[in-house]
């Protein structure tokens, strides 16, 4: 798919899409033939995570980061870092 389907099954704008993968968040994505940018599901379901974890009120490095970890297949790592996430930010709040 690309930048701006991806954009907008996710939710956010094309320019939101590559303002992360400038920052790392979101890897570079497969090229095709006219340069144009091409995206898969798992590209959809790694920005998603990142919408929701920003949703949260988790800065953009530590849902990047948190993001990546599923998208390697280690989702039970991230759900229990965002849990103890989750837990000190609920203490924070008056």
């Amino acid at each position: 798919m690309k930048v701006s389907d991806l954009a907008e099954r996710a939710g956010v704008t094309p320019s939101a899409i590559r303002f992360y993968e400038t920052q790392g968040i979101l890897p570079e994505p497969a090229r095709a033939e006219n340069g144009y940018r091409e995206y898969g599901d798992t590209d959809l379901c790694r920005l998603r995570i990142v919408v929701a974890l920003r949703g949260l009120g988790l800065d953009l490095p530590e849902s990047g980061r948190l993001a990546a970890m599923c998208a390697a297949d280690d989702c039970k790592g991230m759900a229990d870092q965002l849990t103890g996430r989750l837990a000190d930010r609920r203490r924070d709040c008056p």
